[in-house]
């Protein structure tokens, strides 16, 4: 598209800033004056003024063989004439330029025509500098000339092209208006000097506008190149360092593939142990089993033999204290015993004085020492069947050794059993944990529940007072302060309508409620009426 736009911009630029095309009069088919064709080549001074506001855009302005071919084209009549050419015009200029019905009338550029334009600047030019021609006869034809024809057909199809590069581009254009009066009034070869100029000023305006825009689309176009470029190094940087790291990847797959090789064949060995293991594991598992049935067993039976010597050994300690109370006691009466000798030898020192008091004495002496020997003899057989308990209680103690050892390893067989009974019961007190949260859960949500109930109960009550309320407005419409107010308007009718038409259909559902319950009502009373009569009858009869 750009390029498009360059090529039609300097065609016309070609055609309308290099060569001034001028037309006095209207053509021979108009008016029977004949058009004059005149041009003249810009001066170096021109030319430079032109180049200079030109510069902005130049440098995408191209010269083409196809513009040159348009413009020598044009200048190709085929009509008859005379050769004529001053010294001032351009070589190329000929008789040719012009037709045999064109008058004598000169053409010349207006002095105090002034255009503005980038490339274009029309000065005022001398008398000198101007060449005109005219080679109109008697016998030309009132037709107009092909030169004039051919001009205006290439401004148009120029401006046609400009129009359609605008309308591509979104911008408005000045030779729209123009082209639109001018498309079915007149046609080409029938404008006159007045519309050619203002056409080709409108061109201008357009080219200008079109220039400013490629410039404004170079400034936007240009910094978008250039990220683009930077864009373009960071992509190859990019993809320079992807490379790398692909061909790093690469050799990291190939040292896992190494890897995952050398891990499946330890796995493999792995398993092969693992299931070995399991397998050795498993008949040692199954031996532990039998061993701990045969352990179960034996402990059983041995708890059983436990608790007949607990209960022995506790019948034998009975005893072995029932002994030591016993021993405890003749010790103390071996410690009257000594008193009494004590109290023996005072009263010997004292039997001079109370001899009264001796026989008395002695007589409870003779009895003491009776009672002595026989406390003797009663201790000698205690002791004797004190050491024969002591006897069997140093056996029963053996034998408590040797069950405590049974017992020993039954109870670390039992510590490890109540190891794993710990850990279930960890297991069980987690579950159990969960089991409460839940549990509170469920309170929670059961009291939610319970709320909601309780709220969803009171809308219902509120509810139901509302349907009650309604039906007795509605019932009894004088308890409805709003009776006497007029309903108010909201301005839309459609919408007042629609109000009211739902307020009566509320009324008439209230209505229908109430005729509904009073046919009950009374359907009822007519059953009791009817059965009433149906049992007076019988008693009239009768």
């Amino acid at each position: 598209m750009t390029l498009w736009m360059e090529r039609t911009l300097t065609i016309s630029t070609r055609t309308l800033f290099y060569w001034s095309w001028w037309l006095t009069d209207s053509c021979s088919f108009c008016k029977a004056s004949v058009p004059i064709l005149s041009y003249r080549r810009a001066d170096p001074e021109e030319t430079k003024a032109n180049r200079k506001d030109a510069s902005q855009w130049a440098l995408w302005l191209g010269t083409t063989g196809e513009n040159s071919k348009d413009i020598k084209h044009t200048k190709t009549l085929d009509c008859k004439h005379t050769k004529k050419e001053s010294p001032m015009s351009s070589p190329t200029m000929s008789a040719t330029d012009l037709c045999r019905n064109c008058s004598s009338t000169l053409f010349s550029p207006p002095q105090n025509d002034k255009r503005s334009g980038p490339t274009y600047n029309a000065p005022s030019c001398s008398k000198a500098e101007q060449h005109n021609t005219g080679c109109q006869t008697t016998e030309s034809s009132l037709i107009p000339c092909d030169a004039c024809y051919r001009v205006q057909s290439l401004l148009r199809n120029t401006g046609e092209a400009l129009k359609d590069l605008f309308q591509s581009e979104g911008l408005p254009s000045s030779l729209q208006l123009l082209s639109d009066a001018m498309q079915d009034t007149v046609y080409p070869g029938q404008m006159t000097a007045g519309d050619v100029a203002q056409w080709a000023e409108e061109q201008i305006r357009d080219i200008r506008r079109l220039a400013k825009h490629l410039q404004d689309v170079r400034s936007t176009v240009q910094p978008l190149r250039e990220a683009l470029a930077k864009a373009e190094t960071e992509r190859d940087r990019f993809s320079s360092q992807l490379e790398s790291m692909k061909k790093e990847f690469k050799q990291e797959v190939k040292q896992h593939q190494t890897s995952i090789v050398q891990l499946e064949f330890s796995l493999r060995k792995a398993q092969r142990s693992a299931k070995e293991t399991e397998q050795r594991l498993q008949e040692e598992h199954k031996q532990l089993k039998r061993e701990m049935l045969s352990l179960e067993e034996s402990n059983t039976r041995l708890k059983e033999k436990v608790e007949l010597q607990k209960d022995t050994l506790q019948a034998l300690v009975n005893e072995k204290d029932e002994l030591h109370q016993k021993v405890k006691t003749l010790c103390r009466e071996e410690e009257t015993c000594c008193e009494l000798q004590q109290m023996i030898q005072e009263i010997k020192t004292q039997l001079s004085d109370t001899q009264l008091l001796l026989d008395k004495e002695k007589a409870k002496y003779q009895s003491a020492c009776r009672q002595q020997e026989s406390m003797h003899a009663k201790q000698k057989s205690l002791l004797e069947r004190v050491d024969a308990l002591d006897e069997e209680c140093e056996e029963l103690q053996m034998q408590l050794g040797e069950k405590e050892e049974t017992q020993i390893n039954l109870n670390n067989q039992l510590q490890k059993m109540s190891k794993l009974k710990e850990q279930q019961q960890a297991q069980l007190s987690e579950q159990q944990d969960i089991y409460r949260g839940l549990q509170k859960e469920k309170q929670r949500l059961q009291t939610h529940v319970d709320e909601l109930e309780k709220h969803v109960a009171e809308l219902m009550e509120h509810v139901q007072a509302l349907r009650e309320r309604e039906r007795l407005l509605v019932a009894f419409p004088e308890l409805n302060n709003w009776a006497q107010t007029q309903p108010q308007s909201t301005g839309n009718l459609i919408l007042d309508m629609e109000q009211q038409q739902q307020a009566n259909s509320l009324r008439i559902k209230v209505l229908e409620q109430e005729n509904a319950t009073l046919h009950k009502s009374l359907e009822k009373l007519r059953q009791g009426a009817m059965f009433n009569a149906t049992r007076e009858a019988p008693s009239q009869h009768t």
